[in-house]
């Protein structure tokens, strides 16, 4: 058991996970900020909450032809989550909602996962102190780029 749980930390570390609750409510989606793709698809509309770990935005997005409001959970990429505790904390996140929908099955439910690097739109939502944890800014350019 304790093999696959580190192989499973190297995996989550390695990508995000997309969970949702059903079909009429919010999708949550974990990641972290890497260069593998974009997430343009997602409108920002609202910081919800932001910390030292990362940052979960309101966003916008169609699912399937339908609209949905969907918790957007940037996690900040700590040199690419090798640290045991960050990388722990993360996997923890992810077995519990993994495992929510076998105790009730109103509850999240697993759409799929991504990488993802957030968009300038949702840079520009982040409060200047959590920003400049997770972003370096070219002091010439002004480019904002993760960490």
């Amino acid at each position: 058991a304790t093999k696959l749980v580190d192989n499973t930390v190297k995996n989550v570390s390695e990508r995000g996970v997309v969970a949702d609750i059903d079909d009429s409510r919010e999708v949550l989606l974990l990641t972290r900020q890497v260069k593998a793709a974009t997430v343009a698809n997602y409108e920002t509309v609202e910081v919800l909450g932001q910390g030292g770990n990362g940052c979960v935005f309101l966003c916008n997005l169609n699912i399937s032809g339908t609209p949905k409001q969907v918790a957007l959970k940037m996690m900040a990429n700590y040199h690419g989550l090798t640290t045991n505790s960050l990388a722990s904390e993360f996997q923890n996140e992810y077995v519990i909602l993994y495992r929510l929908p076998d105790i009730h099955p109103n509850i999240i439910h697993f759409l799929g996962e991504f990488t993802a690097q957030p968009t300038d739109n949702m840079v520009k939502h982040i409060d200047t102190s959590v920003r400049d944890l997770f972003f370096t800014t070219n002091k010439i350019t002004k480019e904002r780029k993760p960490k």
